[in-house]
């Protein structure tokens, strides 16, 4: 399963995209949890951050 597919599986997610070449991940839709989609990214074994957090936007894989 892809971030992508993972996401687009969470309530509220209308879209996902993931930008390789910037590492980050799109999200459109309405009602989203932040949290919970960074746990869904987490659990696929990448660092997720959420906007307005400090943090950017971003996820990158932990294992490279």
């Amino acid at each position: 399963e892809t971030v992508e597919e993972a996401i687009r599986g969470s309530r509220g997610v209308e879209g996902a995209r993931v930008d390789l070449a910037t590492g980050r991940l799109t999200v459109r839709g309405h009602g989203l949890d932040a949290a919970g989609l960074a746990a869904v990214v987490s659990q696929l074994g990448f660092k997720a951050a959420v906007p307005g957090h400090g943090h950017g936007s971003c996820c990158k894989d932990e294992h490279g």
